[in-house]
């Protein structure tokens, strides 16, 4: 400052008169002002010396407003760029749980098909020695699986109901592996063993639900029928199923077309008509079926 005045001729040099502190707040640039005449006109000189001074705050204010403004520009941007980093290692942790999650969920399902598979290997092996019994809980464990075998366990507990003359158990198991299988034997099998512990109700109980729903799915294993002896058991026990409800037009209908083919079919078509005229009163159409045959 000192130099500046003596180089511009300046008539004001900072003294410090007394042992107290700077301020720092209020340090202006006495070089910026001109020859204060304070003993000419004190007000004047007084009023540029204040001026200065404000001058000085003001640009003082907005220095450290500027500075402020770049301090949060920097944190926010540090901020943004943290947020960022975070975010993409939130998303990366995010990924990698799900990749862990579908990981466990193969290895769970393995898991889940190799029981699934032990557990039905299990159960035929029980099965084919003769214990029916123990391989029911084996069986009843693929059940409640998705697995592919769920339709032949199903089929294999009917048989085992079956045996054990449990026939309205194994009605339902029978029917439940009829929606389920997809091989087409098995499935025409069910469907007649359906038919067969519907009628064994029947005959224990005299319901005549029973015979309805024995009909109904001997209806359906002839349909489902598609080798020669399938075709021959299925007709055969429907026939049977008209005859006892003395339904005899269905059961006329159901064997004339096959009785004119003369394979095995064709002579059980006779041998059921033989039976259903008989059972009609009509001896004489029995006896030329039967000569037929």
């Amino acid at each position: 400052e000192i130099a500046s005045a003596d180089e511009l001729e300046k008539h004001i040099i900072p003294v410090r008169i007394d042992a107290s502190p700077y301020n720092r707040k209020v340090l202006f640039r006495i070089a910026d002002l001109n020859y204060i005449e304070y003993y000419t006109n004190p007000e004047k000189g007084m009023n540029d010396l204040i001026n200065s001074i404000q001058v000085y705050l003001e640009e003082w204010v907005a220095k450290e407003r500027r500075k402020q403004d770049e301090d949060n520009r920097l944190k926010e941007q540090d901020d943004t760029i943290l947020r960022k980093h975070r975010e993409d290692k939130l998303r990366e942790c995010h990924e990698n749980i799900k990749k862990l999650e579908q990981q466990r969920e193969e290895f769970l399902n393995i898991e889940e098909e190799l029981l699934t598979d032990f557990n039905y290997l299990m159960a035929i092996s029980l099965m084919a020695y003769g214990k029916e019994e123990d391989s029911k809980t084996y069986f009843e464990q693929v059940c409640k699986t998705q697995n592919d075998y769920v339709g032949y366990s199903l089929y294999f507990l009917g048989i085992i109901n079956y045996r054990q003359e449990k026939y309205k158990k194994a009605f339902d198991y029978f029917n439940q592996s009829e929606k389920t299988l997809y091989n087409v034997n098995y499935r025409q099998s069910a469907i007649y063993y359906c038919a067969i512990c519907a009628m064994q109700e029947y005959y224990f109980s005299n319901d005549l639900s029973w015979l309805n729903e024995g009909i109904k799915k001997a209806e359906e294993a002839v349909v489902a029928a598609h080798t020669e002896n399938q075709k021959i058991s299925s007709i055969k026990m429907l026939s049977e199923r008209y005859i006892e409800k003395k339904d005899f037009d269905k059961c006329e209908q159901l064997l004339l077309p096959y009785s004119r083919i003369g394979n095995p079919l064709g002579k059980m078509a006779l041998f059921q008509l033989s039976i259903m005229y008989e059972k009609r009163g009509e001896i004489q159409k029995a006896a030329d079926s039967w000569q037929l045959y």
